[in-house]
């Protein structure tokens, strides 16, 4: 009996702890998440990081070389994996939102403790629909240069959080963390346990969904030591090395491919450096960078100068220049050294958490702004009608930009219907592996076909890696030369070709039957 009274208290104290939730912010949180469109898949890099997810299901990508080449992140691929398999592709368009929701959480807590405590709920509140506009289609239809390119999703290099469901959208379980790291900063030494561990746990989780973001918190850490070494604080720096610890080790072991990915001498490093600087130059040198990131280095410098000069916290002043400064030296350290260490190493990866902070920051200065001009009007004669003035234009804003989102992602077609190309290979009904123009990223996973390789899905193993270039050398030369596919040896394993309708048929498959043609493009077959 008395098991059983330790046992309702507990589930007493249990629902105590969730009926004090800030229920209506989790429920605008929710809403707000569909401000973000999401993507109808298969595109862009789930093209890539798809592929072993969908490779056993039911389709014909067994036979896909791409697919057996070594999974770099077999974590992320479980999860995606369970959940298609349920759901299908509807199932991968939820996660994405649920990622958003998850990242708006990130927004919300921070911009709680970043608010003065007299109008620390509203003020937060109203920080994360401010930040929320971002990542709505409304910035993008601005006429405005720069501005209409602006998403607190993204950061320097095309790097990006939201939108569809890839490894780097689990990114919105470090943003979560982060306040939860600067509670646990903040607490005294007996109250610092509990927030560090919940923070420990989520950034770990976020890194073995998508190990590379290991190198955003060693870039974190390190902005973390700098902060505090500047006002000659040294009293973190075993606490900061454990945190390492307890994220390494699990996103290592759930992902033990990591650990044999690498290779650094002869034809593996010439691979690498091809990669790092033809494949993803536009993500490894700043030279190519959009100009528009400038916008996002003056959104940091402002906001740290912001909570510098108005005491809100210094030290997350020093964090971020420092996070700015390792991001930007790391920048200038690739373009002029052309090393693909570092290149791979995507150190200016952390500017994809500097710009949402940034952004909460200036949201909420801005939020108390406002909220102080309006107490001092006829809003602040009544609390009562102050608050619920104040949740009814929350709630009207959400909505709209929930409205708006969900809209965009209505419209938003699958590349089964939108691609010419992809459509005309499914209803061809060819098997075997095929040849497709390299910019034609959609067909392997649209179209369930395998082929020989494409320009969007290189492997990471760098084994793996050599054999991508080989391949994608020998398709660009067949594209310059139709006739050059007739003297090769490789073209014995092709069963079927898509080619542009304009393009000349190899002499060596004249007599190929073309099992599907349109405008545009014709897809021939082996007899």
């Amino acid at each position: 009996m008395k098991a059983s009274g330790s046992t309702v208290v507990r589930v007493q104290s249990g629902l105590a702890r969730v009926a004090r939730w800030p229920w209506p912010e989790v429920a605008l949180i929710l809403v707000l998440a569909f401000a973000a469109p999401v993507v109808a898949p298969i595109v862009g890099n789930q093209n890539q990081y798809l592929a072993h997810v969908l490779a056993d299901r039911g389709t014909a990508l067994d036979a896909d070389w791409f697919v057996g080449t070594v999974d770099p992140y077999p974590f992320f691929t479980a999860v995606p994996r369970a959940v298609f398999d349920v759901t299908g592709l509807t199932g991968i368009r939820i996660m994405a939102w649920l990622a958003t929701a998850v990242w708006l959480t990130g927004i919300y807590g921070l911009a709680r403790l970043l608010a003065p405590p007299a109008r620390q709920r509203w003020a937060a509140v109203a920080a994360t629909i401010l930040v929320a506009v971002t990542i709505a289609p409304i910035l993008s239809r601005l006429p405005i240069p720069w501005v209409n390119q602006f998403s607190a999703f993204s950061g320097f290099a095309g790097q990006y959080l939201g939108g569809y469901l890839q490894p780097s959208v689990f990114g919105c379980l470090l943003l979560a963390a982060f306040p939860l790291w600067l509670v646990g900063r903040r607490a005294p030494a007996g109250a610092r346990l509990k927030p560090t561990v919940a923070a420990v746990s989520l950034t770990a989780l976020g890194c073995m969904l998508h190990p590379t973001y290991l190198v955003v918190v060693a870039v974190g850490l390190a902005a973390a030591v700098i902060a505090d070494l500047w006002k000659r604080d040294a009293s973190r720096l075993g606490w900061y090395a454990l945190i390492g610890i307890g994220v390494l080790a699990p996103a290592l072991a759930a992902n033990p491919s990591l650990l044999a990915i690498g290779g650094a001498s002869g034809e593996s490093s010439e691979a690498m450096q091809r990669f790092a600087f033809e494949r993803i130059a536009h993500h490894t040198l700043w030279t190519n960078w959009p100009r528009s990131d400038l916008l996002y280095i003056a959104l940091i410098t402002i906001a740290a100068g912001w909570l510098w000069r108005s005491g809100t916290s210094a030290w997350l002043a020093r964090w971020l220049s420092a996070g700015l400064a390792f991001a930007l030296a790391g920048a200038v350290v690739v373009e002029l050294t052309r090393s693909s260490t570092p290149a791979l190493l995507f150190p200016w990866r952390i500017s994809v958490f500097l710009v949402p902070i940034a952004a909460t920051a200036l949201a909420v200065a801005l939020a108390v702004t406002v909220g102080r001009a309006l107490s001092r009007s006829w809003l602040g004669r009544s609390a009562e009608r102050g608050r619920g003035i104040g949740w009814s234009v929350a709630v009207v804003a959400a909505l709209l930009l929930a409205v708006l989102g969900l809209l965009a992602s209505s419209r938003s077609v699958p590349p089964t219907t939108s691609d010419d190309a992809v459509a005309l290979v499914r209803t061809s009904e060819v098997t075997g592996v095929g040849i497709v123009p390299l910019a034609e990223e959609n067909i392997r996973l649209n179209a369930a076909v395998p082929i020989y390789v494409d320009w969007k899905s290189p492997p990471y193993a760098s084994s793996d890696l050599i054999e991508w270039w080989t391949r994608v050398d020998q398709v660009r030369a067949v594209e310059r030369d139709a006739e050059t596919f007739c003297t090769t040896a490789w073209r014995q394993r092709i069963e079927w070709m898509l080619l542009p309708a304009d393009r000349a048929t190899p002499t060596c498959a004249a007599d190929w039957a073309t099992v599907g043609e349109t405008d545009a493009w014709r897809v021939l077959r082996r007899p």
